[in-house]
Formats: C-alpha cells, sequence, structure tokens
C-alpha cells in the first residue's frame, strides 16, 4: 500500500466514525435538596445540552458530588417537552415521547473515590439528530438518592460528531 492509499484510508475512516465532541459538564437544575427520592422520580428540572446536529453517543457520565451511588436514567429529547416536576413520578405524554432522541441511558457504572462518585455508562453507540444542535434532557432516578445542598449532580455526554 502506498503513502497515499494510506492517507485516503485514514481520511475514509475519519468521515465514517466523525470527530470527537465531549460536552461541559452541566449542572442538574430544580433539585430539591434534601429530600429523599423514590425510585422511578424526576431528579430535578428539564435542562438542555450543547451538542452536534447529529453523531453518536458512546459516553454518559454523572458526577456524583453527594456520594449516593445511586442508579440513575438520563432521558434525552430532539426537541422541547413538558418536564416532570422534580420528586415526582416521572411522566412523559405520548406526543413527547415521540420527541425522543435515543433510548434511556442507564448509568449504573460506580467509580467511588470515597468522597464522591462517578456514574456512567461507556457502552453506547447511540446515534442522534439534534436539528437546533441541543438536547432536552432530565434525569429519573431507579434508585432513593437524598441529595445534600451544594451537592449538585453534573452530567456530561461524549461521542463522535458528524457535522
Amino acid at each position: 500500500m502506498s503513502l497515499e492509499d494510506l492517507e485516503q484510508a485514514i481520511l475514509a475512516l475519519t468521515r465514517a466514525t466523525g470527530k470527537p465532541f465531549i460536552t461541559p459538564y452541566m449542572e442538574v437544575p430544580g433539585i430539591t435538596t434534601g429530600a429523599v427520592y423514590a425510585a422511578g422520580e424526576a431528579v430535578g428540572g428539564k435542562f438542555t445540552i450543547s451538542v452536534p446536529r447529529s453523531g453518536i453517543i458512546t459516553v454518559a457520565m454523572m458526577l456524583d458530588l453527594d456520594d449516593e451511588g445511586k442508579e440513575m436514567e438520563l432521558w434525552l429529547f430532539d426537541g422541547d417537552f413538558t418536564a416532570t416536576t422534580d420528586n415526582t413520578a416521572f411522566a412523559v405524554t405520548d406526543a413527547d415521547l415521540l420527541k425522543l432522541a435515543v433510548p434511556p441511558i442507564s448509568l449504573v457504572n460506580f467509580a467511588d473515590a470515597n468522597v464522591n462518585q462517578v456514574i456512567s455508562n461507556t457502552g453506547l453507540a447511540l446515534p442522534f439528530e439534534a436539528p437546533l444542535r441541543e438536547l432536552w434532557c432530565q434525569c429519573v432516578t431507579r434508585d432513593t438518592p437524598n441529595i445534600a445542598s451544594g451537592n449538585i449532580p453534573l452530567i456530561r455526554l461524549a461521542g463522535f460528531n458528524y457535522e
């Protein structure tokens, strides 16, 4: 294989896989601190994450500053939706469910750092379209966290950009 053939192969591979993107950490807004959540409840309010117009999400992670170690889900929509109020049973209308950009992402892999944790899912390959370069988000607990003031979780996504 010539050097030119190799360069063309690398260029084709780059086009096929896209360029990496990593979002900034986003604080989950509207969390009622000190309240005990029940499984299936919304954690905080709706927020947006800036992303490319299209791509693949490969990693989702939450910085658990409160050291809860509780399973969460991240719901991502490609358009604005009616959020569920914090600390109430998560409910999405049929019309809003049609805006779901990717399946709900379970955050179930815990890395404990003694006073905080990272909860992640790194085995993802979720293609998405975000015409407005934003995904609308809401977190849902599948456990019973009790988040203290000043320890609000942070969310970040990473993947490949197809713009």
